[in-house]
């Protein structure tokens, strides 16, 4: 039987064979390259977080999108502003001074206040750790806030310096800061004082009605808060603190130091920042008064 003979190849047949398979191999690469760079993505690795994909559109967010700014709340208090007197102070000035505008009577211009019977921390201190809360306090929801003094130990003024103080400031008005004291140990609570008949004239005695109004709202918040005993709310013309000021004042005894258990939560952080939301929760509540 006659065999066949093989075909040879010719060099164009070889030519297009070997172009054929250059094409597949490129075509694969490419497919590979297309699966790496899909989504046009980047991988950007720190050294502290985790590998995160950034996307083109993502990195294009962040060029073309600033950050918001956060623009501050106005607080429940904004627009009200307060003095706040811690009473007392370690250094009194020496001699007297009229205790009110309409009157020669003196009294000294000011004292150390008394002492905790159970911690034995003078009054003037435990006050103004109490006035200090009530600033930061009243501050955080919007209040500006006015103390005449902040320490105890570079005070050297006057119940008339802290009525002006308050005076020269143009407050909506006064709380002042302090602590009772009585003979016997077992009398506790709250008490509150502002003024009294005054000069006697008509348009003081519609001052004085409307501030004794207000001052037994903030005894009662204060209790409230405190759940201490509301005792008294007073009217007096012995304050000088009160009598030369121009704005609404109220003194605010906010217990004890001649009871033991009393002292004791008054010289308390925990005790002290109830005060300070019990007289918050007062100037929320009447805030249009003043």
């Amino acid at each position: 039987m006659a065999q066949k003979k093989k075909k040879k190849m010719t060099i164009t047949q070889f030519i297009l064979i070997y172009i054929a398979i250059l094409s597949l191999i490129l075509l694969g690469i490419s497919a590979c390259s297309n699966e790496v760079n899909s989504g046009n993505t980047q991988v950007v690795e720190t050294p502290d977080t985790p590998t995160e994909v950034i996307t083109t559109s993502t990195i294009q967010n962040y060029i073309d999108t600033p950050e918001p700014i956060e623009t501050p709340l106005k607080g429940a208090l904004s627009g009200l502003k307060v003095c706040i007197d811690p009473g007392h102070q370690q250094t009194p000035p020496e001699g007297k001074e009229t205790i009110a505008p309409w009157s020669s009577d003196t009294k000294l211009k000011n004292t150390h206040g008394a002492t905790g019977i159970s911690t034995k921390i003078e009054e003037y201190k435990t006050n103004l750790e109490i006035a200090l809360k009530v600033r930061d306090t009243l501050e955080k929801e919007g209040a500006e806030v006015v103390m005449t003094r902040e320490d105890n130990e570079s005070t050297h003024i006057s119940n008339q310096d802290r009525a002006n103080i308050a005076n020269n400031a143009g407050v909506n008005l006064t709380i002042s800061i302090h602590c009772n004291s009585a003979d016997s140990q077992n009398i506790a609570g709250i008490e509150t004082y502002t003024r009294g008949s005054g000069d006697g004239t008509a348009e003081y005695k519609e001052r004085s009605d409307k501030e004794f109004a207000l001052s037994q709202k903030l005894l009662s918040s204060v209790a409230a808060t405190t759940g201490a005993a509301a005792r008294d709310a007073h009217k007096s013309d012995a304050y000088t603190g009160i009598n030369f000021a121009k704005y609404p004042t109220f003194i605010l005894e906010c217990g004890f130091i001649s009871n033991p258990e009393e002292d004791q939560k008054l010289n308390s952080a925990e005790y002290q920042k109830k005060i300070a939301d019990g007289i918050l929760s007062f100037l929320k509540d009447n805030k249009g008064s003043f």
